[in-house]
């Protein structure tokens, strides 16, 4: 199925993404294709590293950290032999640290090696949508 709906993407225009490629496998090209034409082809999957957003570096995960702090008070009540009323009051603190990973981002991709020994996208054109993320 191929999506004809254009879009805006969901980044600023002058976004820099940095991707590092996680795996590869070399793919053969089905025969008559217009991907057949004797280059080495390679199915790879990337993980987003980051980006330069107006020169500025962003990185693609995050690691969020924080503490809460729960307080509970209990007050208890209580008649002594005198008939005379007492409360005690109690507070228990209980400190909870939490730790979050943001997964990165990741794409497959289908490249091949040019005559200079270089990787390039097999297809020049691409679909720009919403990103999704996957936890692994």
């Amino acid at each position: 199925m191929n999506d004809t709906i254009k879009t805006k993407a969901d980044y600023a225009p002058n976004e820099k993404k940095v991707w590092r490629p996680e795996f590869a496998t070399q793919v053969v090209a089905p025969h008559g294709s217009k991907l057949d034409d004797g280059t080495v082809l390679f199915l790879a999957i990337e993980s987003l590293q980051g980006a330069f957003i107006d020169g500025k570096w962003e990185e693609a995960d995050s690691n969020e950290e924080w503490t809460e702090t729960e307080t509970v008070t209990v007050t208890d009540s209580y008649t002594d032999a005198e008939g005379i009323e007492h409360s005690v009051v109690t507070k228990t603190e209980t400190v909870k640290d939490f730790h979050n990973e943001i997964p990165r981002s990741q794409r497959y991709v289908l490249k091949r090696f040019t005559e200079t020994g270089f990787a390039e996208n097999a297809f020049s054109s691409g679909y720009a949508g919403p990103r999704k993320y996957v936890k692994n």
